[in-house]
């Protein structure tokens, strides 16, 4: 008996050795991905989230003020979510497995309902028809909505009446503005027509039905593709007064490589893919400035062959601040200030200008430190004219509102 215990006892020490031996070799191995991350910070940090599709948060240097105020812990956490190592590739995993079996189930029993249907295929994603079409469910005004609206709108109107240049706007129609089911509008872009002051500079990007929608829309994105974007920039050569627009040279595309933000938001990036197509420019000579740096392009439409492509990457990213310079003074300076979607078309407007300054509200302040002063910069950068530009999100979110 005696024996037994002593066998037991040494046998419980060695299990609380291996034990032990784990937990220091996992401490170990969570040290060294905090000193890679604080290194990858310091020395690469990331400034562009690619798998969401927008500007990477940083941290931010503590402050009474910002850490009372619980600014400070927000920012910490959503930068830790950016910047520590292999954040996107975890959250890819863990979209993938938790939605994986879902996708799969609902493809196999929904198939046969497919035609002119909207079909929840995981909590995070909806299609509709039977070509796999990501889409997001129609946005109306509601009560509980209208009040957003109305705050963006009474902000736009209040930018026309002091701006010392014209301001044009343009709201782009998306599948948030139409029921595929019967091509009913929400009627979004109708409401800020009938309420926007200066009604002779409101253009809108129109979607009618679902073959529209899937001629200018990604199936597993949700920004509009290489033939959207540029019906936009037609649309807008004609609202802006351009003139001759400028012509692509030929079409490339990197075929089914491509899959994009909804697919990757429900984790089904496996599944769903498609061509990724684009309309080839020969740009004229010009500088690039991105956030006060001079940079070699925005995006990478010079270099179509990438094995991860994606809209930020080839089109370029959500910056808060980015300058095309053209040095042609004989040409008008225009100030750009809108979200993801214009990036698709920013050089191809800039083309017609000296100088075009290219603004996202959503991280102006946190780039340069301070809130966008519109009337200061149109007057430091000799403006002559101005764009809002965006889909619902724009006209809605008060995170594009501008003190004037």
């Amino acid at each position: 008996m005696q024996r037994v215990v002593i066998l037991m006892k040494k046998k419980l020490v060695k299990e609380d050795k291996k034990i032990k031996f784990y937990d220091i070799l996992f401490l170990i191995s969570l040290g060294i991905i905090l000193i890679l991350t604080v290194i990858s910070v310091v020395f690469f940090k990331k400034t562009i989230n690619y798998y969401e599709n927008r500007s990477s948060y940083y941290f931010s240097v503590p402050t009474i003020e910002n850490i009372k105020s619980g600014e400070f812990q927000k920012s910490f956490e959503l930068a830790l979510s950016d910047q520590i190592l292999m954040s996107s590739r975890v959250k890819k995993i863990y979209n993938f497995f938790n939605n994986y079996v879902n996708i799969l189930f609902s493809n196999f029993v929904f198939k046969t309902y497919c035609n002119d249907n909207y079909i929840k295929t995981t909590p995070n994603s909806i299609t509709f028809g039977c070509d796999n079409n990501l889409v997001y469910e129609p946005i109306y005004i509601t009560n509980d909505n209208k009040s957003l609206f109305d705050n963006r709108i009474s902000n736009i109107n209040n930018l026309i009446n002091k701006s010392p240049v014209p301001v044009y706007t343009y709201y782009i129609e998306k599948d948030t503005d139409i029921n595929f089911k019967n091509n009913e509008k929400t009627n979004v872009s109708g409401y800020i027509y009938k309420n926007i002051l200066d009604k002779s500079n409101f253009n809108v990007f129109h979607i009618n039905n679902f073959s529209e929608f899937q001629n200018y829309f990604y199936k597993t994105d949700h920004h509009w593709n290489y033939m959207g974007s540029y019906e936009a920039y037609k649309d807008l050569a004609n609202t802006l007064n351009l003139g001759e627009v400028i012509k692509p040279s030929v079409i490339k595309c990197n075929n089914s490589k491509f899959s994009g933000s909804k697919a990757s938001i429900a984790g089904s990036s496996y599944i769903y893919k498609e061509d990724f197509c684009a309309y080839v420019f020969d740009f004229p000579e010009h500088i690039t400035y991105i956030n006060g740096e001079k940079v070699n392009d925005y995006g990478s439409q010079n270099n179509f062959e990438m094995n991860n492509i994606s809209y930020g990457m080839y089109y370029g990213g959500d910056d808060a601040e980015i300058i095309f310079d053209y040095n042609n003074p004989t040409k008008e300076n225009i100030l750009i200030i809108g979200e993801s979607y214009d990036n698709a078309i920013l050089k191809l407007i800039s083309t017609h200008y000296n100088k075009t300054f290219s603004i996202d509200l959503r991280h102006y302040e946190r780039q340069f430190g301070e809130k966008f002063n519109y009337l200061e910069y149109i007057k430091k950068n000799n403006i002559n004219k101005t764009l809002l530009i965006g889909n619902i999100d724009f006209y809605r979110s008060q995170d594009f509102d501008m003190e004037v």
